[in-house]
């Protein structure tokens, strides 16, 4: 499907959302906009992010998501970002060098993911696919990685504002659940990012890895 196509689907799931307000189209993109009038909309700049992660991941090896992918040797993984969302995550994996593939299920991320994505001129476009449609795993994916949008946030580490808009227009995963079931029946490492003193999203955790505000649970096949 062609970058038009996908979004024209975008656009009517958005509208049988009753969300089609939430976005505005400028000629660089979607923007998000803040429920409070007095704040700035969400831009999403894929330039910008990737830098700001190439720059504090000189040490990056001590990162709990890049312990929790296993990696041995020099060669780094293939990974599926079951939640691409605003494109942290699938940015700081394609710093550490991954090979990525994303999905996008919310129309609201998936139309901000589709133009910049599009309009992003580096190299490391070669090494990420977008699915914003059809939602498979490709064969050669090894892990498997899956952050759910949560209520729980620490009083004490509030996120910022652009997560905490994004969270207030675009909801919880009501089927997180059943999305990491799908994830676990692969027969492959899986990788579910919770708060850190959260409860497990499935039993039988092989392991995890902690960081200060996140704890990423590591499901061995």
């Amino acid at each position: 499907m062609s970058v038009d196509s996908i979004e024209q689907a975008l656009l009517g799931r958005l509208q049988s959302m009753g969300l089609q307000d939430v976005l505005r189209q400028t000629p660089d993109g979607w923007q998000l906009i803040s429920p409070d009038e007095g704040e700035r909309p969400v831009v999403l700049d894929l330039e910008k992010e990737f830098l700001q992660w190439k720059r504090t991941l000189t040490s990056f090896r001590d990162q709990p998501l890049y312990r929790a992918l296993g990696v041995k040797g020099t060669e780094l993984p293939f990974v599926l970002d079951a939640t691409c969302g605003l494109a942290g995550d699938s940015l700081q994996l394609l710093a550490y060098g991954c090979r990525v593939h994303s999905w996008e299920r919310h129309p609201v991320p998936a139309l901000m993911l589709l133009r910049a994505h599009s309009a992003w001129q580096h190299a490391v476009k070669e090494r990420w696919s977008l699915d914003l449609a059809d939602f498979s795993i490709p064969s050669d994916v090894q892990i498997l990685y899956f952050d759910p949008m949560y209520s729980e946030v620490s009083k004490k580490a509030l996120p910022r504002k652009e997560m905490r808009i994004f969270r207030e227009v675009v909801g919880q995963d009501t089927d997180a659940v059943e999305v990491a079931e799908r994830l676990r029946a692969q027969k492959k490492r899986l990788i579910i990012k919770r708060p850190p003193k959260s409860s497990e999203l499935l039993p039988g955790v092989s392991f995890a890895q902690e960081g200060k505000a996140v704890r990423f649970d590591v499901y061995l096949p």
